[in-house]
């Protein structure tokens, strides 16, 4: 520390400079949480990328297409670049930016030392974007498919509207569907390394509300606002369709929280076999 001499501090790899160790411990809580808040950012952003990706792809692989009321044939889609622009710049930035102020997740100081070659997204987390990703996929494309077919109970009148509107109808659902889908992945994402079914999960950021409101009024405007809603080639979103949207967005919300348990226990019991057959060798080597 500063009382030390100018040899130790020389040698030193850390120097207090105000002579408290719990400074240290802080310097680790910090460092623990920053780690933890840019991998969190990560996990939120790119399963929302993964799901974009899988619903253009799937539609663009499987030929599906439209004649529009010119008699030309144009791809299927559940978004637009426009859209999927919207979705990155708008909606994602808003939510990303809560993370910033997220704080420690409790038990964050009773963690084992993070190995410094451990990756900010292993293979762990990379199995976690793609399985995420492909579950909000799913509720975009039931919302987006359920609407522009008139599929789900309600919207059976979709059908007898003209092919652009049924699409600006279909895209206006998947759009509103991924946004809340999300928004639902926030708080699975807070709670990165533990269950989110907790009162917790909606305390301790002030930024997450005002980042809820901003995007409330954004997506508001995005929907209901003519000038803005034209731009985009959409109508607004309908009630009846945020009467799925809402329910899919839980659904999804709980899906991810129960396959977070499953991956959970099968990485301990993987720790589990890997220390026993640690030990097991320790054991021989010293009987040896």
């Amino acid at each position: 520390g500063v009382k030390g001499t100018e040899a130790t501090k020389a040698a030193a790899d850390l120097i207090l400079l105000d002579d408290n160790f719990t400074t240290i411990e802080k310097a680790i809580y910090e460092g623990r949480r920053v780690f933890d808040n840019i991998r969190k950012c990560t996990m939120f952003a790119l399963p929302a990328n993964v799901a974009q990706t899988t619903g253009i792809l799937l539609f663009t692989f499987l030929g599906w297409t439209i004649t529009n009321a010119a008699g030309i044939e144009v791809p299927l889609l559940p978004l637009t670049p426009l859209m999927i622009l919207w979705v990155n710049m708008v909606v994602a930035v808003c939510l990303d930016l809560t993370f910033a102020s997220e704080p420690g997740e409790p038990g964050l100081m009773r963690r084992k030392p993070r190995n410094v070659n451990d990756a900010l997204v292993n293979a762990r987390y990379g199995r976690h974007i793609f399985v995420f990703g492909w579950i909000i996929s799913l509720g975009m494309i039931v919302m987006f498919l359920g609407t522009f077919y008139g599929w789900l109970p309600g919207l059976a009148f979709v059908r007898e509207l003209p092919v652009e509107l049924r699409l600006a109808t279909a895209q206006s659902g998947a759009l509103s569907m991924i946004m809340l889908d999300q928004l639902a992945h926030v708080f699975n994402v807070r709670r990165l390394n533990s269950s989110s079914f907790t009162r917790q999960i909606f305390r301790g950021n002030k930024t997450l509300a005002i980042s809820i409101g901003v995007l409330a009024v954004l997506h508001g405007l995005l929907m209901y606002f003519p000038p803005l809603t034209n731009a985009f080639g959409l109508v607004p979103t309908m009630p009846i369709q945020w009467a799925y949207i809402v329910p899919i967005a839980f659904i999804t919300f709980c899906n991810i929280e129960l396959l977070k348990w499953l991956f959970k226990k099968g990485e301990d019991r993987y720790d589990a076999k890997m220390a026993a057959k640690a030990a097991a060798e320790k054991d021989y080597n010293l009987a040896a």
